[in-house]
């Protein structure tokens, strides 16, 4: 997790950061740390090992680090040292905290560092379920406004974080033929882990929001088992950015707190502890919720 002590917004590079009128948000700190502490505090008590990053006050999106790679093998349990981290190429905005990563996983933690060229954002734009993968992918554009007709007579155009194009860059890490691509439409659900979370023991079910995915993505989904389709209201409280651990053999879901009683029944249903966790000054100031809030490094034995 990234140390909330410089949590702010800078660049205002997703819909969630500013207002109507395209003016940045302002963050409660008190009630951010006291929110961070409290998700760390809960995490710890199901037995999940927390390392810090240090924050950065010209970096505080660094909160944020889900962003700041992907796992491979990630539910195989390893030693930490053998672990390796593809490293994202994060858009202009965040681009300087890869250095900050590197350094933070290498240095500290004992990963081994990959990288590859073409934008891309880590665990928040691929995900694994029923043991292959889901990548994510929008359209990347620099952050304009265009003419609008009504009021404000302004939009803001944000796009997306990760380049389809950096799929073919992972190939010595994840196997291109059982990975699916599905192109997301809507620019406050700006990562894969906004619209879809795997879950269960072995990762059989998905929660996804069909409305952040363009509509051919939406027919390679729409078949398919063991899927939970969210509405609106569960979507816009981040339902999908949600964490889930194995403990003690049994499948444990870290969820924003404001997702619906009828969306945690559906779940629990499924033998699936829910637990819900407060970070709404995180998803309403920031754009990001529980899984945006770390970097899963898997289940690890001690270091070889």
């Amino acid at each position: 997790m990234g140390d909330p002590d410089f949590f702010h917004i800078r660049y205002g590079a997703n819909p969630h950061t500013r207002n109507r009128l395209g003016l940045k948000k302002s963050v409660d700190v008190v009630k951010a740390k006291d929110q961070w502490h409290a998700m760390k505090a809960t995490l710890e008590k199901y037995d999940v090992k927390v390392d810090v990053i240090p924050a950065f006050e010209t970096m505080p999106g660094l909160v944020f680090p889900a962003n700041a790679g992907y796992v491979p093998r990630l539910h195989q349990k390893l030693p930490i040292d053998q672990r390796v981290v593809i490293l994202s190429t994060l858009n202009s905005a965040r681009a300087k905290e890869s250095k900050v990563y590197a350094k933070f996983l290498k240095k500290k933690l004992g990963l081994r560092i990959r990288t590859i060229k073409r934008q891309f954002e880590g665990q928040a734009d691929l995900v694994s379920w029923r043991g292959e993968n889901i990548f994510t992918y929008g359209r990347l554009i620099k952050p304009q406004y265009q003419i609008n007709f009504g009021i404000p007579p302004w939009k803001r155009l944000y796009g997306f974080r990760t380049d389809q194009r950096a799929l073919h860059e992972l190939h010595s890490w994840i196997t291109l033929e059982s990975s699916l691509s599905l192109e997301l439409s809507n620019e406050a659900f700006y990562h894969g882990d906004t619209v879809l979370c795997p879950f269960g023991k072995k990762q059989e079910y998905l929660l996804v929001y069909f409305d952040g995915l363009t509509h051919s993505s939406q027919d390679l989904l729409k078949d398919e088992a063991n899927i939970i389709s969210l509405n609106k209201r569960d979507a816009e409280a981040f339902a999908a950015n949600s964490f889930q651990i194995i403990r003690k053999g049994q499948p444990v879901l870290f969820m924003p707190s404001g997702v619906s009683v009828k969306l945690r029944q559906q779940i629990e249903a499924k033998g699936i502890e829910v637990v819900p966790i407060d970070v709404s000054e995180f998803l309403h100031k920031g754009g990001g919720a529980v899984k945006c809030m770390l970097l899963d490094l898997g289940p690890s034995t001690l270091k070889s």
